[in-house]
């Protein structure tokens, strides 16, 4: 359960990184959407890197949740403006490096032999109010994935 979670909240990510772009041009709005996760994503992995108790783990969690709701009417704005960033082929030059950066961040949270992170998750998750901001994040990234649809 806990390792489903934390690989669903990835892949729940990932998939928003496809309706972000680039600084000026067609994807201006979505590049601005992108930064905004890219600078969430940073701030919970350093958040999640300092935790020394489940009350910390539960306001990471908490924290970044937050910033996805902010983020939730904005990001499915752009899925239906831009349907053809659904697929990793229809992805412009110009998006790729902010693409490749959310990718890296994902990688640096899952890679348990460069970070503490999944070990910090994994040893806090059996308590309540852990699985409670768990379990938000994960129903917001689910109401993400539902409109994307």
């Amino acid at each position: 359960m806990r390792k489903s979670i934390v690989f669903s909240a990835v892949a729940c990510l990932c998939a928003l990184s496809l309706f972000c772009g680039a600084k000026g041009g067609k994807y201006s709005d979505v590049a601005d959407v992108m930064e905004s996760m890219i600078k969430a994503q940073e701030s919970y992995i350093s958040s999640l890197s300092k935790v020394n108790s489940p009350a910390e783990m539960a306001a990471a969690v908490n924290g970044f949740t937050d910033t996805l709701e902010k983020l939730a009417p904005k990001m499915i704005e752009l899925q239906k403006k831009y349907p053809e960033l659904e697929k990793d082929e229809n992805l412009p030059a110009e998006l790729k490096a902010l693409e490749d950066r959310m990718e890296r961040n994902f990688e640096s949270m899952a890679d348990a032999s460069k970070s503490d992170v999944i070990k910090k998750t994994m040893a806090y998750f059996s308590d309540a109010e852990v699985q409670k901001a768990f379990a938000r994040m994960q129903k917001v990234m689910m109401s993400l994935d539902k409109a994307g649809k």
